[in-house]
């Protein structure tokens, strides 16, 4: 396998280590830092095609996949010519199974239902919603419960999830805070999960995220920020409304190009939502923290 990987991606830097305590063997590939942006494409092309000439030399029952995330950068960077690039290299693979995967679905759905597009209709579409609510929160209840931590409320565990806006890496982190601020209780005190534990730990993690909130906060001109007060109260939809129009002082073409200025920041994102779209943030708890501090200071939060 070694000899294997250093033949068929011998461009990428293959670096073989062997684990002892796993029994295990570890395959990286990597680029050069210092290679210029416009030899990224062909890297990964490289390495697709070698990926490709991997597969083909092994059993016909051992399956071969490759996922890649957020797959919508590789083309922002590259530009359509990076599209047109990969459709042509993977389009003549036959024992590699692809997986493109990315959070900006319009641009994704552009790219794949434009028929003037190289990937169109390429494949199979998936949209793939949050993980089922009653799923997490039975998870999360399970977790608290094994720890000793009583969830005599549901609303204790469904506030996580509302906070987090049931994104898993921000629903891990405060879980995470809330056991931590239960198991820093005195055997005195009470151990159940609480709606008032979870806000308090919210609010912690706000403060905790406070130099590196200000720093994205700061950044944003006075419009932007208004926009992101106005996506909170609206919930993310009807920001072409008179109503906010009047509560940024900016007429509907300014508020859009303060949105489009806002999702290019990766602040926030569409989202397909009953029918339309609606605009979340990239990170919650930065609105979170939105509300905690600089709006609830200003006093700018719509009634």
């Amino acid at each position: 396998m070694g000899e294997q990987i250093t033949k068929f991606f011998s461009k990428l830097r293959p670096e073989l280590s062997f684990s002892v305590t796993q029994d295990a063997w570890t395959a990286k590939l990597g680029v050069n830092v210092a290679s210029r942006s416009e030899e990224h494409v062909s890297l990964l092309i490289e390495a697709l095609n070698g990926l490709e000439a991997l597969a083909s030399e092994q059993p016909k029952t051992r399956a071969v996949g490759l996922i890649i995330d957020e797959f919508q950068r590789l083309i922002e960077i590259g530009g359509r010519q990076a599209e047109s690039q990969i459709r042509a290299a993977i389009q003549r693979h036959k024992h590699v199974g692809y997986v493109f995967a990315g959070s900006k679905t319009r641009m994704l759905t552009d790219m794949t239902m434009d028929a003037t597009r190289p990937f169109y209709r390429l494949g199979t579409i998936r949209f793939i919603g949050p993980i089922p609510r009653i799923d997490f929160e039975k998870f999360l209840t399970d977790k608290f419960r094994r720890s000793g931590f009583a969830v005599d409320d549901p609303a204790a565990i469904t506030s996580i999830l509302q906070f987090a806006e049931d994104v898993p890496y921000n629903v891990q982190l405060l879980a995470h805070t809330c056991w931590d601020q239960l198991r820093g209780r005195s055997s005195s005190e009470s151990v159940a999960l609480t709606t008032e534990v979870v806000t308090s730990s919210m609010l912690l993690i706000a403060r905790q995220y406070d130099p590196f909130y200000t720093q994205i906060w700061a950044a944003l001109t006075a419009i932007q920020q208004k926009t992101l007060l106005a996506i909170i109260n609206e919930q993310g939809a009807r920001l072409q409304s008179q109503k906010v129009s009047q509560f940024i002082g900016k007429g509907a073409s300014t508020v859009q190009r303060s949105v489009s200025a806002l999702i290019e920041k990766d602040v926030v994102r569409e989202e397909e939502h009953e029918g339309g779209m609606r605009l979340r943030f990239e990170d919650p708890f930065f609105g979170q923290w939105i509300r905690a501090f600089p709006g609830t200071a200003a006093g700018l939060l719509l009634p």
